[in-house]
């Protein structure tokens, strides 16, 4: 109903974005649409392309290893959509790894909180 009334009645419209996409990327296709490429950008699109081309090759390669290689392990993490861990001065934290059904204990303070925590006498 809230498309109908927007895009009908107020002119607007919504799109899905694209994932996230590398600052190299989004200014050459920015670039391109307003005809305003210079060749030292091409050779720097083209040069990120390659390396996220190797890269993704790479990925391949380790992921085969690790199916057939059972002491071979692969993890990818995307930096940028990494989240913050919860710190708590006052509790300890328990972190559950559901796969193993093993939890660990952190009770120390986060390292820059620690002389926070110290004069406050967090108990």
């Amino acid at each position: 109903m809230y498309r109908t009334n927007f895009c009908e009645e107020f002119n607007y419209s919504f799109h899905i974005t694209k994932k996230d996409q590398f600052q190299t990327c989004a200014v050459y296709r920015n670039k391109e649409i307003a005809g305003e490429l210079t060749t030292d950008l091409k050779i720097a699109f083209e040069y990120h392309i390659k390396r996220k081309n190797r890269a993704r090759d790479e990925k391949k390669l380790d992921k085969s290893r690790a199916k057939q290689d059972k002491s071979y392990h692969v993890a990818t993490f995307d930096l940028e959509a990494v989240l913050p861990i919860p710190c708590s001065l006052k509790y300890d934290q328990y972190f559950k790894d559901i796969p193993s059904d093993k939890t660990t204990r952190d009770s120390l303070p986060e390292p820059d909180t620690m002389a926070e925590s110290e004069d406050s006498n967090v108990e």
